[in-house]
């Protein structure tokens, strides 16, 4: 049997079997050995009937025995269909009484004189003691046991597959596979945790293990493997791109770079300044610039790509900033026009679905219509930065230059405000370059952060009100809902529109949600902008960033349905100025128990922390990286035993890779 053979290739596997077993994403045979077990029941302690009969004396209930079947006989119980039935096990301590219900075929499914494994509860009435076994398996003297006593696999199963059924497919697999090589042997030279067994060895074990510590290490084995092969795709990608690369020489950098710097009406942060610097010098280096420029909300990302936009369009190489939206996009080109005003020779277009009649440019800004309309490039496009590229997949990257109609590979900045762990960053931007911007402008003032229940939120209106009228301030609004939902109790930003207009009749109030058509987008956030009226009622559509130095208030209703880092941004979109900035959390009160109370300590952790990157660890410990990135936009995969939160399993797994890459191996195909 070989990994990529069908499932239905092993016994008792039908066609309505494949079917269900599709449902849990099983179409081969590997698949179905890389459906990891989510638990595993340990029955491995047997107990004889006597020691289980003295230890339920002492307030034991569950046991598990090995004895022979006596008797066994159903009987029909009046008023209906129901069935007892009733019989006898006995080893060499004793005997004891067992007895089902409903399940007749019992008669013939266990033999006379047979010995069974029985797994169930003893319950005593009178000087009675009965046993009520919930499950049973035929021991064998030349077959190990797979379901009881010993330390038995559950797996996440479907309606018509039943967890004894799924394990003798699993084991049926194994088996058949023992003396089959699963295309690794090469790496069992490489590292001593991996070449004391063979794979196949470790699946067993990881499926069936014989004892708790060699179960740990067949799933370290196996998530270094995965891991490994996740460094492997990576370098694979970054290294074809490498091969593409043709050198773009930028001679003038560092003197582009002083003119700008005596121009700007602002000093830059320390962080900023290294950035650039380290970019700057990468480019009279003549070296491809690939990296990564992570920092909070309103800690200056956009002045860095602007100023290496400046360089490369100051000497008539074209450079593009790519944004998620389109309201951000005209928001990047009206400060970009502010900003380069004092050099007439650059030529700033917005670029965007709607805007075909741009002219070819120096430097463009828009969303990545830009690169799918490519009447809007020149044929030396040398700066690409992708702003927010958490919004955009790491595929992006890959499209962009893939779609390009030239032959030298452009430099790529990609920014974000979405703190990156450490450990992700280990991952997938192990190759390129990483710049954080930690420092913030020197007039900014943390943002005061509260918790607002429910019982509290006329008081928060009131404060509110009395805030925006006394000192002349705006507030951001944000919801999760555009409009109410019956499947989901969440307020929507009609709801509080309509109930903020009946509440505070002092006060102006619009709202923007991302349906609305550009046009009325831009308006009412120009209208915003220009203190036109107080309050933006809003989904995260101003998430991104919007810039409007006089909102001081953020709201955020039903924090709860919101992950961490979402949060961080939202509450980024306050505190742009020199004014003291609040944000409010509004949130149903929350019972302190289950899922609830989870979400209840992590909006309790994220009023009184900061530091995003803090914020982003605690969110990727408590919620994985599936809830907290999303897989499918993040391009991040969906691991089954390795650990994005495991530091020491991840610089562990890159240097296995070096090596297996070195080797010549391009990918670990059991994770395929």
């Amino acid at each position: 049997m070989n990994l990529s053979d069908s499932v239905t290739s092993l016994k008792y596997v039908s066609s309505s079997y494949s079917e269900k077993l599709d449902r849990l994403g099983i179409k081969s045979v590997k698949n179905l050995l890389t459906y990891f077990p989510r638990s595993y029941t340990d029955s491995s302690h047997i107990d004889d009937i006597y020691g289980a009969l003295i230890k339920f004396k002492d307030g034991v209930e569950e046991f598990t025995i090995k004895a022979k079947v006596d008797e066994i006989k159903s009987i029909r119980l009046r008023g209906g269909n129901r069935t007892l039935q009733n019989g006898q096990v006995s080893d060499k301590s004793g005997s004891i009484l067992i007895q089902f219900f409903n399940q007749p075929y019992l008669t013939k499914a266990l033999k006379y004189k047979q010995e069974y494994l029985f797994k169930g509860k003893i319950k005593q009435k009178g000087n009675q003691f009965t046993f009520y076994p919930t499950v049973f398996e035929e021991v064998k003297e030349e077959e190990e046991s797979i379901h009881l006593g010993r330390i038995s696999p559950e797996y996440a199963l479907t309606a018509g597959v039943t967890k004894k059924w799924f394990r003798n497919r699993v084991k049926q697999a194994l088996d058949l596979l023992k003396d089959n090589e699963i295309d690794l042997k090469e790496l069992d030279n490489i590292d001593s945790l991996v070449k004391t067994n063979t794979i196949v060895e470790y699946l067993n074990e990881l499926h069936f293990p014989e004892n708790e510590k060699t179960l740990a290490k067949a799933h370290d084995a196996l998530a270094l493997l995965e891991m490994a092969d996740v460094h492997l795709k990576v370098k694979n990608r970054l290294s074809k791109e490498i091969k593409k690369y043709e050198k773009l020489d930028i001679a003038k950098a560092s003197k582009d770079l002083k003119t700008i710097l005596k121009q700007i009406p602002f000093e830059l942060t320390e962080d900023q300044n290294q950035v650039v610097s380290n970019l700057v010098e990468q480019l009279q280096d003549k070296k491809l610039i690939n990296c990564l420029i992570q920092g909070d909300v309103g800690s200056g990302k956009t002045i860095v790509s602007f100023i290496l936009a400046y360089i490369f369009a100051k000497q008539g190489i074209q450079a593009a900033i790519l944004v998620p939206t389109t309201v951000l996009a005209r928001q990047h080109f009206d400060n970009a026009k502010k900003l380069f005003s004092f050099d007439k020779d650059i030529i700033v277009d917005m670029a965007s679905t709607e805007n075909k009649k741009a002219e070819k440019s120096n430097l463009l800004i828009g969303t990545t219509a830009i690169i799918h309309r490519n009447e809007h490039l020149i044929d030396n496009l040398g700066l690409i930065v992708v702003d927010e590229q958490h919004r955009f997949g790491v595929t992006q990257r890959e499209f962009l230059l893939n779609n390009l109609k030239q032959k030298k590979t452009p430099h790529y900045i990609d920014m974000t405000a979405t703190p990156i762990p450490r450990s992700i960053t280990e991952v997938f931007f192990s190759d390129i370059d990483v710049f954080s911007i930690k420092s913030k402008p020197k007039d900014r003032k943390r943002i005061k952060s509260y918790l607002v229940p429910s019982n509290k939120r006329k008081d928060g209106y009131r404060w509110i009100k009395d805030k925006i009228l006394s000192e002349g301030n705006q507030a951001f609004w944000v919801c999760p809902l555009i409009d109410n939902s019956e499947a989901i109790t969440s307020k929507s930003v009609k709801e509080i529109y309509t109930d903020l207009k009946k509440n505070l009749p002092d006060l102006k109030i619009e709202y923007l949600h991302g349906k609305m058509k550009k046009q009325e987008k831009e308006a009412i956030m120009k209208q915003f902008s220009e203190n036109k009226f107080h309050i933006l009622v809003s989904t995260t559509v101003i998430e991104v960033g919007v810039d409007v130095p006089n909102a001081t208030i953020m709201v955020i209703e039903n924090g709860e349905r919101f992950g961490l880092a979402q949060l961080h941004q939202i509450r980024g979109r306050v505190g742009r100025g020199s004014d003291q900035s609040y944000c409010f959390v509004f949130t149903d009160d929350l019972p302190e128990a289950g899922s609830e109370k989870e979400a209840s300590d992590r909006l309790h952790y994220f009023v009184s922390e900061h530091n995003g990157l803090k914020i982003a660890e605690f969110d990727l410990q408590s919620r994985g990286p599936g809830e907290v990135y999303g897989t499918k936009q993040s391009g991040i995969p969906n691991l089954k035993l390795a650990k994005l939160t495991d530091l020491g399993l991840i610089k562990k797994s890159k240097s296995l890779a070096e090596k297996a890459y070195n080797s010549g191996i391009t990918e670990i195909s059991l994770f395929n």
